[in-house]
């Protein structure tokens, strides 16, 4: 495992805000996504933290000691953001929460996917606590359920599985693919623009239309973009050569390669 000295020294931002809490002798861990792209080596611009109290009282005082932005992010739940500028206008997020539960793991058991559900305990060393086996996922490169209800849990969940899977040119492991099938229908439910952030987001990939193919092939294109999968079966005069909704998808191919 990384030592503390090099992990710190990584970003300022975070050595800050690591500070800010052993100060006030509260335990935190670095989480989520950001754990993930540390262990490959992916550069990192959103920091997520999570705290055993007072989130917002430090995303506060960070942001004082930085002289970065901060936003209290949702009051009711203890949330906070930090946002800092670089020189070249660019932000880097650094986000506090309460802990979900009364224990690390119980917070993790709250989130989506294995290679999302690993935690760095911050204090004198540095150490990876990961019950649901993320790293040895992020290896295989593979995308799991931390749980079986995950998805029931927060249903825009499914999007993001396949929209990671194809950032980082992962494969859906076939249980986790049966409970998104299994769980598909749900989407509906998702507010409008959570679903929209993830979509624009999947199309913005390099091979979106893999991901439109997964959609599909998991039954979420139904329920996102029901119009396009009503084209299925709808056939074409010549000289057109596909179906509509086939040539639907070849027209995303060739804007992609454009």
């Amino acid at each position: 495992m990384i030592p503390l000295t090099e992990f710190l020294s990584r970003d300022p931002l975070v050595q800050a805000a690591v500070a800010v809490c052993a100060e006030r002798g509260i335990g935190a861990c670095l989480v989520g996504g950001a754990v993930r792209d540390l262990l490959q080596s992916r550069p990192i611009h959103d920091w997520d933290l999570v705290v055993e109290r007072d989130a917002i009282s430090l995303a506060r005082a960070t942001a004082d000691r930085l002289g970065a932005s901060f936003y209290p992010l949702d009051e009711e739940r203890d949330t906070g953001r930090v946002v800092a500028y670089d020189a070249d206008g660019s932000r880097t997020f650094i986000d506090f929460a309460l802990r979900r539960g009364s224990d690390w793991r119980t917070d993790l058991e709250a989130r989506d996917l294995t290679v999302n559900a690993m935690a760095l305990r911050l204090g004198n060393d540095v150490e990876l606590f990961d019950p649901f086996n993320g790293r040895p996922d992020l290896e295989a490169r593979l995308v799991r359920a931390v749980t079986e209800h995950s998805f029931r849990d927060d249903h825009v969940r499914m999007m993001r599985a396949v929209r990671l899977a194809g950032e980082l040119g992962f494969q859906i492991e076939p249980q986790t693919a049966a409970l998104i099938r299994r769980d598909a229908a749900l989407l509906a439910d998702v507010s409008v623009e959570r679903a929209r952030d993830e979509l624009a987001r999947l199309l913005a990939l390099p091979d979106a239309l893999a991901g439109i193919r997964q959609m599909d092939d998991l039954g979420l294109l139904a329920q996102m973009l029901p119009e396009v999968a009503a084209l299925k079966g709808v056939e074409q005069s010549r000289p057109h050569h596909w179906p509509v909704f086939e040539h639907t998808l070849f027209v995303l191919g060739a804007l992609e390669r454009i």
